[in-house]
């Protein structure tokens, strides 16, 4: 029996939002109880804090807006995280996305004994082209340079990332990894037969302007203008507390042009992609790894994304599906295009992408390559 199984090792997770919890780190959470792990998990709450504790976790909210810049709300939130460490005394803390990382890596500095993991899982808005903030970016890396200098381990999604931090001199290079975002369910997601008729574009993302929404929807115009038949489809529900928040008006707007048809959020993506024929994430922001990408790759299905950080890492150009530059919704068309005249190339690069899910994302790889970076701490 291992000696995480023997000492009942608390593991603290600390994450801006209950949803992204569910989403991204659920199965890794159940995986740390199953090991021996005392698993308690803080969050920011957006009414998803009963799904958590369904799941047998303690779950505990603590203040946080993922868009605040007020420095007295964001003590507030720096003083919670304390108290929370002051009041678990956790082994363990597994600290996620941007403001956990680095307010909860100040706060380690206030307890003894506890050992911290820190997951950068993409740069965010902070980074993306929507920010024209020079300022707000530039003490965005102070803080982490600040908060990570403590040598905690570090897990990136891409080596594109890495290379950022380590550019940044916010981090030091022994303490990072990678590990290929939050891996795909393999077994819920699975090749089908592509469906009859008119092919199906689909893309399911949150609507944010730096997701490559509009070059979509002009890629779409002018494939609808040469006569191209196919549906597009967008999936997706608002993100009000992002600043790039495509208005829900907007949206409606485009739908009722007949470009796309607008079919909201999708709890059931695995009905949604064997209903697709192309997956498309035309991303100009800097992703971790995009967990549509990895599903529809799962899937077998084709995909045509931007050639950006974290995208690259799951999609390889002619092989898996088709790589184009950013916000140019002239080649997007094109590739799109390309791919709805031949089902043979869809079917060659749907059996690729299925092999990489595999062999590289399935999320028992992630789990395991996440507990086996926590139970190293301590050994």
């Amino acid at each position: 029996m291992s000696k995480i199984m023997n000492s009942k090792k608390r593991l603290l997770y600390v994450i801006n939002e209950d949803g992204y919890f569910l989403s991204h780190y659920l199965t890794r959470a159940k995986a740390a109880k199953a090991k021996g792990y005392d698993v308690i998990v803080a969050v920011g709450d957006t009414g998803k804090l009963e799904k958590i504790r369904k799941h047998r976790f303690k779950c505990i909210s603590f203040p946080i807006k993922r868009n605040s810049i007020n420095p007295f709300y964001e003590l507030t939130t720096l003083m919670a995280i304390i108290r929370l460490y002051k009041s678990i005394k956790p082994d363990l803390v597994h600290n996620i996305t941007i403001k956990p990382v680095i307010y909860g890596s100040l706060a380690g500095r206030f307890v003894k004994n506890v050992k911290i993991v820190n997951s950068i899982n993409g740069l965010g808005y902070v980074f993306s082209t929507q920010n024209k903030s020079k300022l707000l970016r530039n003490i965005v890396k102070i803080l982490y340079r600040i908060a990570l200098k403590r040598d905690n381990k570090i897990i990136f999604q891409n080596y594109d990332d890495l290379n950022t931090f380590i550019n940044m001199k916010a981090i030091n290079k022994k303490e990072a990894r990678t590990i290929s975002g939050a891996g795909v369910n393999c077994s819920l997601f699975y090749p089908t037969p592509e469906l009859k008729g008119v092919a199906t574009v689909t893309l399911a993302s949150r609507l944010l302007w730096d997701k490559g929404i509009k070059e979509y929807i002009e890629a779409a115009r002018l494939l609808k203008a040469k006569g191209i038949k196919a549906r597009f489809v967008l999936a997706g529900w608002s993100d009000s507390g992002n600043p790039a928040a495509i208005p829900l008006e907007t949206i409606g707007e485009w739908g009722n042009e007949g470009i796309i048809e607008w079919i909201g959020y999708q709890e059931d993506i695995s009905k949604l992609l064997a209903e697709s024929n192309i997956v498309v994430l035309p991303v100009h922001c800097r992703e971790g790894t995009p967990k549509i990408l990895l599903e529809a790759a799962a899937s077998q299905r084709t995909i045509v994304t931007t050639d950006v950080p974290g995208c690259r890492e799951v999609v390889k150009n002619n092989i898996n599906g088709i790589l184009v530059p950013p916000k140019d919704s002239k080649k997007l068309a094109d590739a799109i295009q390309n791919l709805l005249e031949s089902p043979y190339l869809r079917e060659i690069f749907g059996k690729a992408g299925r092999k990489m899910a595999l062999e590289k994302f399935d999320e028992k790889i992630i789990t395991n390559e996440t507990l086996e970076l926590y139970e190293n701490l301590f050994n």
